[in-house]
């Protein structure tokens, strides 16, 4: 056998191992995407039930759930963040969008306003996360 000969098997062999491994290659999994939402209650009175605005601060989310990553608690001290799943933006902004998106839709204050605003309110909503 010629030297040139005994490379052909050696040959087809890496070329079919090549087309092998190039069918084994998968597509990760895809990324998905969460937005917390909170249904407008129906309205049970025609006049809100404080004739005053109030404002809702900047709702704080408590570590390790302020992430984007969807969190899951392992046990008493383990947590696990999710690569696959996570918020479209971080908890904290979201949850305080929709808290004074539900209080502007349910009448229960006059109006809602954003922190800093000159409008004459008198209530405040300050509240934290503990667990998502």
């Amino acid at each position: 056998m010629t030297p040139r000969l005994s490379f052909l098997p050696l040959l087809a062999l890496l070329l079919f191992a090549s087309a092998c491994v190039g069918q084994l290659k998968q597509e990760p999994p895809a990324r998905k995407f969460y937005l917390l939402e909170a249904p407008r209650p129906a309205k049970t009175s025609p006049a809100p039930a404080f004739a005053l605005g109030a404002t809702v601060r900047d709702i704080r989310v408590a570590p390790p759930f302020d992430t984007r990553s969807l969190t899951y608690r392992l046990d008493g001290a383990r947590f696990e963040a999710d690569y696959y799943h996570l918020f479209l933006t971080e908890p904290g902004r979201m949850i305080t969008q929709a808290v004074r998106q539900w209080l502007g839709d349910a009448d229960v204050f006059a109006y809602v306003v954003p922190p800093g605003s000159d409008a004459d309110y008198r209530w405040v909503v300050d509240a934290h996360v503990t667990e998502l």
